[in-house]
């Protein structure tokens, strides 16, 4: 077997174009592609530096970009137009920063890197190359979103899956070493998948619950936030740094500054909206509307200030928020008016 030559160590000035290059690539004109492959055919050097800077600058997006690069048969032209990806129905998906033309023409442009690529853990040890200035982190989280009165799977990569309700949204983002999501708005459902060496956080309204693997749901609403295990075990920090440990069955709420209420609940059935109902247990009329607001069409308006801690209790239709609104009314004793704004609720008289 013959020996192979050991390779000229890369310049400084190949390796600061390469960072260039690969700092910018999200924001890649058409124009600017085309040099950028001109500049990787002119030699040798350039593909390793670009390599080797893309090695060193690694993030989870360009990765499965160049995973592809390497699995693709053929090289194909680059499309005058990039067509955009088509969302998952009921489900909005808003990665952040979005899958621009820079990323999928990479993939599309045939770039010769995949060899230099593949050799790049034995490369970059030997180069040591002077490294480049400190660059801010960049965002690689997704969002996936719900409308008005739809709800919506989603599965992540490392096959945990996230049931959200309806106007509810969550931002995941991963990385070798930690699974981070956050809870932005409506409420989630979440099977997470075992892997012990990357915790599963969602952070919500300050809280942070964190699980290995088991079944939890989380809610931000009104200014509470609520968590429910249904499955295994999971940590929550409060804004204010206490920690509680929650097992299946047990229900944390955190609101605002009132103490932290700690109760059972009987999981098999509790998973409510999931199969169309709302079931309040002296639950603060507030919060029960702002529940009902993620499925009803119109706004659902409180117009008495004295009725948002009103509490309620009852098993309500959510698909049917027109006729739940009546029902209310009636075991509240309050008045509804219809217009197409909203639909407000108040005390007898105070419409009128």
């Amino acid at each position: 077997m013959t020996a192979e030559a050991p390779r000229a160590p890369l310049s400084p000035a190949a390796l600061e174009a390469a960072a260039d290059w690969i700092d910018r690539f999200d924001t890649l004109s058409p124009g600017e592609l085309a040099a950028l492959q001109a500049w990787l055919a002119e030699s040798e050097q350039n593909r390793r530096a670009f390599a080797a800077m893309e090695s060193a600058l690694l993030e989870d997006a360009l990765s499965e970009a160049v995973e592809l690069v390497r699995a693709a048969p053929a090289p194909a032209p680059m499309p005058a137009r990039l067509p955009s990806a088509v969302p998952s129905p009921g489900l909005t998906r808003h990665a952040r920063p979005r899958p621009g033309p820079g990323r999928r023409a990479l993939l599309q442009l045939g770039l010769p890197i995949a060899a230099a690529i593949a050799g790049i853990a034995v490369l970059w040890p030997v180069f040591s190359p002077i490294p480049p200035a400190p660059q801010p982190p960049r965002d690689t989280s997704v969002e996936y979103a719900t409308p008005v009165g739809a709800r919506a799977d989603a599965t992540l990569k490392d096959r945990s899956v996230v049931h959200l309700d309806a106007a509810s949204a969550v931002r995941v983002s991963y990385t070798r070493r930690a699974r981070d999501l956050r809870l932005e708005r409506g409420e989630a459902m979440f099977e997470v998948a075992h892997d012990p060496a990357r915790p599963f956080d969602v952070d919500a309204g300050g809280a942070t619950v964190t699980a290995v693997g088991t079944i939890f749901d989380v809610e931000l609403v009104d200014n509470a936030v609520d968590v429910r295990v249904f499955r295994g075990v999971v940590r929550v920090r409060s804004p204010g740094g206490n920690v509680s440990l929650l097992h299946a069955g047990e229900r944390l709420t955190l609101d605002g500054a009132q103490p932290a209420v700690m109760r059972r609940f009987t999981p098999d059935l509790s998973q409510t909206w999931r199969s169309d109902w709302l079931q309040a247990d002296n639950a603060p009329l507030r919060q029960v509307v702002a529940r009902l607001n993620r499925y009803s069409p119109r706004p659902i308006i409180l117009k008495s200030g004295g009725l948002s801690d009103t509490t309620l209790s009852g098993r309500f239709d959510l698909r049917r928020t027109d006729t739940t609104i009546t029902m209310i009314s009636v075991l509240l004793g309050l008045d509804v008016v219809r217009d197409p704004h909203g639909i407000y609720l108040a005390r007898k008289t105070q419409l009128r």
